[in-house]
């Protein structure tokens, strides 16, 4: 990443087409990651594709809950209909921590360490997954580990075509984000704050 001077937005892209990615650094909290991601990201996915499934999982239930209920304002909003006139939310699955569409698609919300049950993606989107307050406890971050790996990341619908997407700011070695890099072998992308020129690239 290089300097572009005063630019109303950056662009990232990532080699090889990855099915998995972090973004770290770079969009930090409180400049409008979540919305980003948690909100206008799988309104976009579900306009250009209504049958898609998507699982957004955030660091608490309350925060799952508000950025599900922003994201299906965008759905029902004039603006987004006149856009994707095909993404219509079903009458009948239209709660506040779920919602589907008339084609078979769906996006779930989910706060970590929640219950799953039969649930499955074609995409997965985890937005801040350790709690800043409990990071440094091992348990906890052991917990949040154990419960991705068993119960979250093979929810996948295909194997070889669900996408998993992992955003947030770096808080600890041990944190669910190192793990998925480490482990799991996600594609790592790091974007630092402030631009550095003796760490810029081309892509």
């Amino acid at each position: 990443v290089s300097s572009a001077g005063h630019e109303p937005t950056f662009d990232l892209e990532v080699a090889d087409d990855p099915h998995c990615f972090v973004a770290n650094g770079f969009i930090v909290s409180n400049c409008t990651k979540t919305k980003l991601i948690m909100e206008a990201f799988p309104a976009l996915v579900l306009g250009r594709n209504p049958s898609m499934k998507i699982i957004c999982v955030s660091n608490s239930s309350d925060l799952a809950e508000k950025s599900s209920l922003r994201c299906r304002d965008i759905l029902k909003s004039e603006w987004y209909r006149k856009f994707f006139p095909r993404t219509v939310v079903k009458d009948n699955q239209d709660t506040k921590m779920v919602y589907g569409t008339t084609e078979g698609g769906y996006r779930m919300a989910k706060g970590m360490v929640s219950k799953m049950t039969g649930e499955k993606f074609d995409l997965l989107i985890v937005d801040d997954p350790n709690d800043a307050e409990q990071v440094l406890s091992k348990a906890n971050s052991e917990n949040v580990r154990s419960w991705y790996e068993r119960v979250l990341h093979n929810r996948g619908t295909n194997p070889m075509s669900s996408c998993r997407v992992a955003v947030g700011q770096r808080t600890a070695r041990a944190d669910l984000i190192g793990f998925m890099v480490d482990q799991l072998e996600f594609e790592y992308v790091f974007l630092p704050e402030e631009f550095e020129p003796a760490r810029k690239f081309e892509s």
